[in-house]
């Protein structure tokens, strides 16, 4: 017997327009079900930066004056067979489809912040994973436990991209948005090892 469970958090941070134009992250908004395997989501690549273009939603998600809302996440697939745990997929991505822009406030500040957030994403990804990796060496790996530490690394998530935008200012602080540019991108190859976690087929 097969069985296939799928979690995945996805977020809105997103860009706000109040006389000036800076960025906001809510947690926890939209909490949704995406499929895994959507052909039009992207998933992270170092080499692959986000553009304009990857924001394709025709309305704003929300009712807010907004420069720009992205839709990223991440989250994992587990497969199961006669209740043994066989297949664990992580994945960290971008959703063009609903994500928006508005076509008079495209910057290159704007973009570069919606990029980190979910370069934020990314790290937490790498994080889950490395975490996933220490419990099947422990020989802890089970759904419970994978749950368990998904949601608390989640919690972080929001955490992080809440102090991200709040220390940036959404974007406003040229300062501290370089300094998170550099933060997350060391972090990122501190990390580097556990970047390889599209697929995990247990022992």
């Amino acid at each position: 017997m097969k069985k296939i469970i799928n979690y995945n958090f996805i977020i809105y941070p997103s860009v706000i327009l109040l006389l000036i134009i800076f960025a906001a992250f809510k947690p926890g908004e939209g909490l949704n079900k995406i499929p895994v395997n959507s052909e039009l989501a992207i998933c992270w690549d170092e080499q692959r930066k986000l553009d304009w273009n990857d924001f394709k939603a025709p309305r704003k998600p929300s009712g807010k004056i907004a420069a720009a809302i992205s839709t990223c996440g991440f989250g994992f697939e587990a497969k199961e067979e006669n209740h043994q745990l066989v297949l664990l997929e992580v994945f960290v991505k971008f959703y063009p489809e609903k994500s928006w822009k508005n076509p008079e406030h495209q910057t290159e500040a704007v973009l570069a912040h919606e990029q980190l957030h979910f370069d934020i994403t990314e790290l937490m990804g790498r994080r889950f994973y490395q975490e996933i990796l220490n419990m099947r060496q422990k020989r802890k790996l089970n759904q419970r436990n994978i749950k368990k530490v998904y949601e608390r690394i989640e919690k972080e998530h929001g955490e992080m991209q809440n102090l991200y935008d709040k220390q940036t200012r959404h974007s406003l602080n040229i300062k501290l948005q370089s300094w998170w540019a550099n933060y997350i991108s060391s972090e990122l190859k501190k990390t580097s090892t556990f970047s390889d976690y599209h697929e995990l087929i247990m022992d």
